[in-house]
């Protein structure tokens, strides 16, 4: 992942303050040995300057020892943010008919605890691997300074130490792949179960869910208790090693004071460093576990954010003039379904389409193609010559559809029309040709909740989506289903106020208002997949 220059800065100070914390940690331990010497021959004078020195050691022990924690929650921040931008990115330009529900839950399973999990146990942790590696090299610098042995045997242990952590890292990363993908599948299933909430209370499923659910938690547990579990044992035997050194070194310094090669300092100072380098040992052994086990996770998503090298450049422009569209042998088949066949079509610019049919014969299926949305189809899509499959998401800059089912988001209702609301004279003409202002003068411009869009209409919350679509002033407009949940004055209204438009429009339904029959300039009929019939109207007669 690029890293920017704040990461960059922020990284470089963990590491200075790190380094810092792990030289204080062994100086201590050397100053205490300079006293107790000192105080012993009765070198008072020298005595006060060693204290001196374990005064002002400590006191940037202390200090230093806040800051890297304190530099690393920045690190982390950008880490994080850079991280979550990314599969923001990523989500954007997923096709829409790849964003099924596993995917989602994925996704927001990345951004709960993916992204968390990564950047503890790989960036952090290699700042602590970093200052626990500056304190084992200046431990043992510090060590060869009193005896050259029981140093050997020191290094001896904690190569010990961290060869039994190698010997765990293949494991670590299975169990840890394993927890992963059990969190995964967890939240996917609770996913499911609110997503399908009210089929789940009509249809009295409550208790097969809450089963299923009960038992994809169980598999979660068991695969981080078995992480847990290594974790434990490679701990435990990290920990006996450090206990086994510390009784070694004890018993062996005091022999040689016995012997009168050592003095009280030296024993007490090899201790002390003995015990800084047994932390870092212990705990780079558990770090390197962690951070061994987050790998292919790490991997999976940096190769999940990674740039598409052939991504389409999306243009900016619209045409300057409407495009014409033109679909050549259009067959699209969808789980061994036959959804359409070859279906070939064009549309003029400015022309009204309104296409009929009963359900399941390919419309909705139809108007997705066209937009861009079902990418999973043979033939040919274009606007004015130019392959849809080359503009990518660049089709959206002049192209708006509306569903039978619009989501509104916990925005205002005019939040949700527009961000800016710059063109207030098309704002206006909106809300007035779509009867909207008594939905926003009910709401008094209020930022609508999940609960306020409860109780929001089938039929405001079409006319709202309406809104959305025609604030940008597109030039094709498809329309699916959208005055279906509409009465039938209001339903009037907003049908006669769409076919004044100066853009393309296609509608699909297959409960037509005959009172506007005529106002479309042509009736594609389709059955089976296929268009059976193109009528023209007494519109496109008198023209």
């Amino acid at each position: 992942m690029k890293k920017t220059l704040k990461i960059k800065i922020f990284f470089f100070l963990c590491i200075l303050a790190g380094f810092v914390i792990a030289l204080t940690d062994v100086l201590c331990p050397l100053y205490t040995k300079e006293f107790i010497d000192f105080i012993s021959v009765g070198n008072i004078k020298k005595a006060i300057y060693s204290v001196i020195k374990i005064v002002i050691t400590g006191i940037i022990n202390s200090v230093s020892g806040m800051m890297p924690e304190y530099f690393q929650r920045f690190y982390v921040m950008e880490i994080q943010t850079q991280m979550r931008m990314k599969i923001a990115n990523k989500i954007l330009k997923t096709p829409l008919n790849e964003l099924t529900a596993n995917k989602k839950a994925k996704f927001l399973n990345i951004y709960s605890s993916e992204i968390s999990e990564v950047t503890v146990k790989h960036y952090l942790n290699t700042f602590d691997i970093c200052q626990q590696m500056f304190t084992i090299i200046l431990s043992l610098s510090a060590l060869f300074t009193s005896n050259f042995q029981i140093t050997l045997f020191i290094i001896l242990v904690n190569l010990l130490k961290i060869l039994i952590t190698l010997f765990f890292k293949k494991s670590f990363e299975k169990r840890n792949t394993k927890a992963v993908n059990a969190a995964r599948n967890l939240t996917a299933k609770v996913s499911d179960f609110l997503n399908g909430i009210n089929i789940v209370h009509t249809y009295q499923l409550g208790n097969i869910f809450k089963k299923e659910i009960l038992e994809k938690n169980n598999i979660k547990n068991r695969a981080d208790l078995e992480y847990d579990k290594l974790d434990v044992i490679s701990g435990i035997i990290a920990l006996l090693l450090t206990n086994i050194s510390n009784w070694i070194i004890l018993f062996s310094g005091g022999y040689l004071i016995l012997k009168g090669q050592y003095t009280v300092g030296m024993l007490i100072s090899t201790m002390q460093i003995a015990q800084v380098l047994a932390f870092p040992t212990l705990q780079i052994s558990y770090l390197i576990n962690e951070r061994n086990s987050v790998q292919p996770l790490k991997k999976e998503l940096e190769s999940f954010m990674a740039e598409d090298k052939n991504e389409i450049k999306i243009e900016n422009e619209k045409f300057q003039n409407i495009p014409n569209i033109n679909l050549k042998n259009i067959s699209f088949i969808s789980e061994n379904r036959v959804i359409l066949k070859s279906i070939s079509m064009e549309f003029n610019p400015g022309k009204k389409y309104l296409i009929i049919g009963e359900s399941g014969c390919g419309k909705s299926s139809l108007l997705k193609i066209i937009s861009g949305i079902e990418q999973n189809y043979t033939g040919t899509v274009s606007y004015n010559n130019r392959n849809l499959r080359n503009l990518g998401d660049g089709v959206y800059n002049f192209l708006r559809i509306v569903f039978q089912d619009s989501y509104i988001f916990q925005k205002s209702i005019l939040d949700n029309i527009s961000e800016n609301r710059n063109d207030k004279i098309l704002l206006y003409n909106l809300i007035s040709g779509l009867k909207l202002d008594k939905i926003i003068e009910k709401y008094n411009n209020n930022i609508i909740d999940e609960k306020a869009a409860q109780t929001l209409s089938g039929g405001e919350k079409q006319r709202i989506a309406l809104a959305r679509a025609l604030y940008s002033n597109p030039q094709i407009l498809l329309l699916d289903e959208v005055t279906s949940a509409l009465d039938k004055e209001t339903s009037k209204t907003v049908e006669k106020f769409l076919l004044n438009l100066d853009s393309t429009v296609i509608v699909v339904s297959h409960t037509p208002n005959m009172e506007f029959i005529n106002m479309y300039d042509k009736i594609i009929k389709m059955d089976g997949g296929r268009i059976i019939s193109v009528l023209d109207t007494e519109k496109s007669k008198n023209v």
